[in-house]
């Protein structure tokens, strides 16, 4: 795996961590609980490639894509015409739209993200839907977004709530099967002084983990702000 393309996640000491950014043609997965960053950070890298001129489809499962927080993340007018985004009304029309992906790609496409791809699956589980097909569809649409990155060269990132799994910790919602299909996980936590903790926990052709702390401005994550709290 070495020498594996990267594309910037939108902040170089976030890059640093990950050895030059997202893996090319891997699935990476980022989770973290309510508030810790994980659709800042998909909009900070959606925004990247948008400004390069470089589609990107965005799979809004949590209903929360704003144009306006996009724009103030991009710092770029034009940028929001290269981004298409599709909100699927529950976790079937997710497996839908993820199994249809392919379709809507087109040359140029730099980018496929779903935020959050367990948000949906967790509402119909709540509802009391079979939890057998439920974690057979979620498996199959994790499935084919890893075979879709790798076949096409596509850097595509998923993100996920957290359950907590006893004390402070936190782990994936459907740890199994997100770990399982994942290449690349990025865990995030809220931490003290209103920072972010960035974890880098599987990173395909860059051997080692890392750590950092981080504020989130208007850009979206950057350089803490004041002293670091320990």
């Amino acid at each position: 795996m070495e020498g594996v393309r990267r594309i910037s996640t939108g902040y170089p000491a976030i890059d640093d961590l990950l050895g030059g950014g997202y893996p090319v043609g891997h699935l990476s997965l980022i989770y973290g609980e309510a508030s810790s960053g994980k659709t800042t950070l998909a909009l900070m890298a959606s925004a990247e490639r948008a400004r390069r001129r470089l589609k990107v489809l965005y799979i809004d499962s949590d209903g929360r894509f704003s144009c306006e927080r996009f724009l103030q993340v991009s710092g770029d007018p034009g940028s929001l015409e290269m981004v298409l985004v599709s909100s699927p009304s529950d976790f079937w029309d997710q497996s839908r739209l993820i199994l249809n992906l392919e379709a809507f790609l087109m040359a140029g496409t730099g980018l496929a993200v779903v935020d959050s791809i367990t948000s949906l699956y967790r509402l119909a589980l709540g509802s009391g839907g079979d939890a057998v097909a439920l974690n057979k569809a979620l498996s199959k649409q994790l499935a084919y977004l890893k075979g879709l990155a790798r076949a096409r060269g596509l850097p595509i990132l998923i993100t996920s709530q957290v359950r907590w799994s006893g004390g402070d910790s936190a782990e994936p919602v459907a740890k199994r099967i997100l770990e399982y299909w994942s290449d690349a996980i990025i865990g995030l936590r809220r931490s003290q002084g209103g920072l972010r903790e960035v974890s880098i926990l599987r990173n395909p052709g860059f051997g080692g983990t890392g750590r950092g702390l981080f504020s989130i401005g208007d850009a979206g994550f950057t350089a803490p702000r004041g002293p670091i709290p320990f």
